[in-house]
């Protein structure tokens, strides 16, 4: 795998995905919130928004963690 095509590729979905999607879908969240009968929906599609976020972070990482070794080696 080439860390140019990480960087490019990659890393921008990644942060795209996460600045203009996870806070949407948080806010689309909320609306379950008001009404008792969303609660257990609510609860179960909150986990695992969280879960994904996490998930995102961690790909996000990784892709930054391959492209800085490939910068280390070349040094």
């Amino acid at each position: 795998m080439q860390p140019e095509c990480i960087e490019t590729f990659s890393i921008n979905r990644i942060v795209d995905l996460y600045e203009n999607t996870v806070p949407q879908m948080y806010q689309k969240l909320d609306m379950l919130a008001n009404s008792e009968d969303t609660q257990p929906i609510y609860l179960d599609l909150k986990h695992k928004l969280a879960v994904t976020r996490v998930e995102l972070l961690k790909i996000f990482r990784y892709c930054l963690a391959t492209c800085v070794n490939a910068i280390v080696e070349k040094m």
